[in-house]
């Protein structure tokens, strides 16, 4: 388990920027910068993208992505579940 994805587990947990900036010892920049590396990754699942692609697109590495994907599998049931949260982030699909 990485860093990011104690990050991104903290957030998907309801702690705010704020509190995991505090627990990690990472900057609010940081941790804004994951968790929306992480809502890209989730938003580019939702349209079937593959690892590499995401990789491509997101100019990340795609142990990274794959990291992110597991995360994704963990917390979200289905497509359904991805859309109610992306619309709850504003994103308008």
């Amino acid at each position: 388990m990485t860093h990011k994805d104690i990050i991104v587990r903290l957030y998907l947990e309801g702690l705010n920027v704020k509190e995991i900036s505090q627990r990690t010892y990472h900057s609010p920049r940081a941790v804004d910068n994951y968790i929306g590396t992480f809502e890209r990754v989730l938003l580019l699942s939702l349209f079937g993208l593959n690892k590499n692609l995401m990789a491509r697109v997101l100019k990340k590495g795609p142990t990274l992505i794959a990291e992110y994907l597991k995360l994704v599998e963990e917390y979200y049931q289905d497509c359904q579940a991805i859309k109610e949260y992306l619309l709850a982030r504003g994103v308008k699909l």
